[in-house]
């Protein structure tokens, strides 16, 4: 039996099926598939849809209608334009025991949603239903589908509380993308009923620091950035299962990193909201802590060079 193989392009200005490279692919694609060994498919990063549901991930190619678990090998081509995007493919298609050729520039760990939920819900760490995509029609097409309200949409690439709305109706929806950026795709969760989420910080291998984050009445966002407060909480108090699925996510990326987690007051679980590889130590609150905590992760490197 041939071996199915997808080549995957960068994203495609206008959609793939317009882009004028689609002849030439299509041509390509059957010329290779006249060979005995395989045939070879085509899409594009914003042909494919992300959905994880209990933390169950599946993508899936729209182009040609089969999740990308049923190509025995993916071949990625223009990967800087979407990193991300390309970083959730490339741990999903090897999760299935699959190759993925043409990668090298890849890193680690990643920044963009898109590629932190991927990677943390295949890795058995709780996280948020989401479903994310590059194009603003498929997201449209999804949010008249959605059947339960508020949910929350923002960029792959939002940070600090910014391009991240809650809204209560498909009218809302809708003209709440118009505020979004047109480049990097979107992202929509369900919002999650809480009273606060958890930074947990970590610098090193000291203790990390935890803090609990509260929204501003009227905001669904905890973010200090936005207004949000911040209080110490000391490492007892914190219930000790946050505690394990933060250093969980925590041993994904390593370095310094704060991995937000959040109390599922409906669902009543832990889940964890995204890791901020930048987390802000010279800004934001509580900053003597922060302070106290590099220092001692400084005076353990330094012992180390000694």
């Amino acid at each position: 039996m041939k071996r199915k193989v997808l080549l995957l392009t960068s994203p495609k200005t206008g959609g793939l099926r317009t882009n004028s490279q689609y002849s030439v692919m299509a041509d390509f694609a059957t010329k290779v598939s006249e060979d005995d060994a395989c045939t070879l498919e085509f899409s594009s990063i914003d042909q494919l849809e992300f959905i994880i549901a209990e933390n169950n991930v599946q993508i899936f190619d729209t182009h040609n209608s089969v999740d990308l678990s049923s190509y025995d090998v993916v071949y990625m081509r223009n990967i800087p334009q979407a990193l991300g995007y390309f970083k959730a493919v490339q741990v999903y298609v090897m999760h299935h025991g699959h190759k993925v050729i043409g990668s090298p520039e890849l890193p680690e760990v990643s920044s963009e949603k898109v590629a932190q939920m991927v990677q943390l819900a295949l890795a058995d760490v709780p996280v948020p239903d989401t479903y994310v995509t590059w194009r603003r029609h498929a997201l449209q097409v999804r949010l008249e589908k959605q059947s339960e309200w508020p949910i929350v949409l923002k960029a792959n690439i939002a940070m600090k509380g910014d391009d991240n709305f809650l809204v209560s109706s498909l009218e809302e929806a809708q003209s709440k993308i118009n505020e979004l950026a047109e480049s990097g795709g979107y992202l929509l969760q369900p919002y999650i009923e809480n009273d606060g989420d958890y930074r947990v910080l970590f610098i090193g291998d000291s203790d990390p620091l935890v803090f609990l984050r509260t929204a501003q009445p009227g905001s669904h966002l905890n973010n200090t950035s936005k207004g949000g407060r911040a209080d110490i909480i000391a490492n007892s108090e914190f219930d000790p299962s946050a505690m394990l699925i933060a250093r969980k996510t925590y041993e994904l990326t390593m370095g310094i990193a704060g991995v937000d987690v959040m109390w599922d007051i409906n669902k009543q679980r832990w889940l964890v909201l995204e890791t901020n590889l930048a987390a802000s130590l010279s800004t934001g609150a509580l900053l003597d802590d922060k302070a106290a905590s590099f220092a001692r992760m400084l005076k353990d490197v330094l012992k180390e060079k000694i």
